[in-house]
């Protein structure tokens, strides 16, 4: 630090040397340092003003990269009926704010039963079917996306987790996806797709095999597939003609694979090993192309061929098989192939290469859609070679399940039916009791079905479910779509009387074809029945008989005899009532039935009944009142005989009158109808039956337009005054007295009355 007058800003002044200008200078000097200084503020904002919209253009494009960003934008979850895996979350939507509205979308779910999805070789289904639907057509700035959770293992690396979308003709197609995780949601995994424009979707969630693609040209090349990078296929240069694609997928069988496979099918016994089954698709089918895949149950061992030397004597006898100087080779590779449709085919000259490590190499002279390689034991006939690979095909498509049916302790009709993999029975059955599910049948023998699978439970005997004949569902290994909960009853009560229980059988049937034929009891129509299981429903305790609903005795209302008559007679009977119904023909068996039903009546009711009874069975013809009056005398009991008897003559009298009455009114319709002679003279006729002058002229002014009518109504007139004594003979009489003859003979003839 040198010696100075004064310091600012780390810059010393050393010195200062008075300078004089002159004044004209002196402004000058100072205009243009004002200048300079006004510029370099000028410059000083400008520069700042630059910087300023620069980090506001910078801080919109980040708002607006941020803005569009998926992952910033809030999910809509969208709930669905809780299955195991989702916890009733059908899907999450993610759109850029201000584009939807989350009330714009609905989601719901759809049974696969109600679906066209059918699963395909090596698929199996780890999601719901998930339906979203939309309010209109929207197109987005930025497409949404749609995430769907699913259920896939994580531990199996030769598969993996897609998504299938129905297209508009109802078949699926395989969709490009990717993976979604949400920080409210960890524990599931979902796959998400997006959309541009969308008005609704249907999808699903399936694994299948991961796949290997490479394009060939004429240079050839190698592709290695991710799963096993001892499995390569090799193309030879000039092999393809033109540039193709070739895809590679490769199904894993393990030893336990092999193990379970010849416990299972009897002709597998001599199976040894198999290396992977490899599918091939190209559109160039041309070979040759070489493959390499790992040594069939690991690498070979070296066995010394040389001759066995027998330490036992030269003429010691040989007993059994047992050969001096031979060893056989203890197993035999075989090269087997299949192309789509057609059937598994050993390739007979098949030259295997012992490659680096444990693989072996070969070439194939064509390229197929499958092939594998088996090692067996070495007396294994060449025929046995393809059905072998043959059932090994199917039983890795095939999922080893046992069928589960579960009744309620405390109530048998409430049932569980189930179908789950053997190993996690056990495990099941448990959770069953802890919830009350402890009867039933035991579980089915081990069944092999295939995903997506569908599979029909009936009823054959005594039992049936409440609601339907029947009942489906669809295995899933992934998922628990076999699991209903239903509930039983008996078709007849009074079946199956001695035994304790009704039992019937439920059966599980399935479609069979052609192509594929589990393990079945017996087949009909096209369709197997997989299991019988043997159910039986607990009876209700006996309940007190309900007594005999008897049908209605219809009285004749218009006789003497009614329900109030014999009601009436029924309580002034007193011990005589055994006796009447004798005398009236009711048998004892029949008393006696009558008795056992009125234990606890009214001794009343039942005589009732009794008259009841005797009435229902008596003629049409018959006069009851006559029958029961005599019956009534007979026992002893004339005063109620006497006043039937009254009381019937008063009715006798009665219905003789309405007769006479019926038989006038309609002499009266037959005059005022058919006579003219008497239309034209009614008056004079009328008058000579006592209707006076005064009702004449009445009915001649209020009847004026019809001389009919006028008729009818003197005719009429003269009945209403003279009541009783008005008869049809006294008619008869008057109208041959007022010179009327052939109509008063005509009515004479007609109601056959004698003068």
């Amino acid at each position: 630090m040198p010696k100075v007058i004064t310091v600012k800003d780390n810059r010393a002044m050393l010195c200062e040397m008075p300078v004089k200008l002159p004044k004209r200078q002196e402004e000058e000097q100072r205009k243009k340092d004002e200048e300079d200084a006004a510029k370099r503020r000028a410059a000083e904002e400008e520069r700042q003003r630059k910087i300023e919209e620069r980090r506001r253009r910078e801080e919109t494009e980040r708002l607006e990269r941020e803005r569009r960003n998926s992952k910033n934008w809030a999910p809509y979850v969208y709930e669905v009926p809780a299955t195991d895996f989702d916890q009733g979350i059908g899907c999450i939507v993610r759109a850029m704010e201000g584009t939807l509205e989350k009330s714009q979308l609905s989601c719901d779910k759809i049974d696969q039963l109600d679906s066209t999805l059918r699963l395909q070789e090596n698929e199996e289904l780890v999601s719901d079917i998930v339906c979203m639907m939309a309010d209109e057509t929207f197109k987005f700035a930025e497409p949404i996306w749609i995430a769907v959770p699913h259920c896939s293992p994580r531990n199996i690396p030769s598969r993996i987790p897609v998504v299938l979308l129905q297209q508009e003709d109802g078949s699926w197609k395989e969709t490009v996806s990717q993976n979604a995780t949400f920080n409210d949601y960890k524990e599931f995994r979902f796959l998400e797709l997006s959309f541009k424009e969308f008005t609704s979707m249907t999808c699903a969630i399936i694994t299948r095999l991961k796949q290997d693609c490479q394009t060939i040209n004429k240079k050839g090349g190698k592709l290695t597939s991710s799963v096993d990078n001892k499995i390569v296929i090799t193309i030879p240069q000039d092999v393809f003609k033109f540039t193709s694609e070739i895809k590679l997928q490769v199904q894993p069988v393990d030893q336990g694979i092999v193990t379970d496979l010849k416990l299972r099918h009897d002709g597998c016994a001599n199976l040894l090993a198999a290396s992977a089954i490899v599918y091939l698709d190209s559109s160039n089918p041309e070979g040759p192309i070489n493959v390499s895949v790992p040594y069939p149950g690991g690498s070979p061992k070296k066995r010394a061929r040389q001759k066995a030397i027998s330490k036992r004597p030269a003429t010691a006898p040989v007993y059994g098989r047992q050969q001096i100087g031979k060893v056989e080779d203890e197993d035999k590779l075989h090269l087997v192939v299949k192309d789509d449709g057609e059937a598994w085919v050993r390739i007979l000259k098949a030259d295997f290469i012992p490659g680096a490590g444990d693989t072996i190499s070969f070439i194939l002279e064509s390229i197929h859609s499958k092939l594998v390689v088996m090692k067996t034991k070495y007396q294994t006939e060449s025929q046995e070679v393809p059905r072998i690979a043959k059932e090994l095909e199917t039983y890795l498509q095939e999922r080893v399940v046992k069928m589960l049916f579960r009744q309620k302790d405390t109530d048998p009709q409430d049932v569980i039916i189930d179908c789950q993999k053997t190993e996690k029975c056990e495990k099941l059955m448990a959770k069953y009791k802890s919830e009350g599910f402890d009867f039933g049948p035991m579980p089915s023998e081990d069944i092999c079905v295939r995903e997506g699978q569908e599979v029909e439970v009936k009823f054959r005997d005594n039992l049936t479910f409440s609601d339907a004949d029947s009942l489906r569902f669809i295995y899933n290994s992934n998922l628990d779509t076999a699991r209903r909960q239903v509930v039983i009853k008996h078709r007849e009560f009074y079946a199956q009387k001695c035994l304790e229980f009704f039992r019937g059988s439920a059966q599980y049937w399935t479609n069979v074809n052609k192509d594929y034929m589990p393990k079945v009891i017996t087949v009909k129509d096209n369709r197997a029945m997989l299991c019988e299981l043997p159910v039986k429903l607990p009876k209700p305790p006996p309940q007190d008989p309900v007594p005999n609903i008897k049908a209605p005795i219809r009285m004749d209302s218009e006789g003497v005899l009614n329900d109030e008559t014999l009601q009436k007679i029924s309580h002034q009977l007193m011990d005589e009532w055994e006796h009447l119904s004798k005398y009236l023909n009711v048998g004892a068996s029949h008393v006696n039935a009558i008795k056992r039903q009125n234990v606890n009546s009214d001794p009343d009711k039942l005589v009732f009944d009794v008259l009841q009874h005797w009435y229902k069975t008596a003629g049409r013809a018959e006069n009851k009142a006559k029958t029961l009056s005599n019956a009534l005398k007979k026992c002893g009991r004339h005063d109620l005989a006497k006043d039937l008897d009254d009381r019937d003559e008063q009715y006798q009298r009665i219905k003789l009158q309405q007769a006479e009455e019926k038989r006038l009114l309609d002499a009266f319709k037959f005059i005022s109808q058919t006579s003219n002679s008497v239309i034209d003279e009614w008056k004079d006729v009328v008058r000579s039956l006592g209707v006076s002058d005064a009702d004449v002229v009445a009915i001649e002014h209020d009847y004026s337009r019809s001389l009919k009518e006028q008729c009818y109504q003197g005719l009429l007139k003269w009945h209403n005054q003279a009541g009783h004594q008005g008869t049809l003979k006294k008619l008869i009489r008057v109208i041959k007295k007022c010179k009327h003859n052939q109509i008063g003979d005509s009515l004479a003839s007609k109601y056959d009355i004698r003068l």
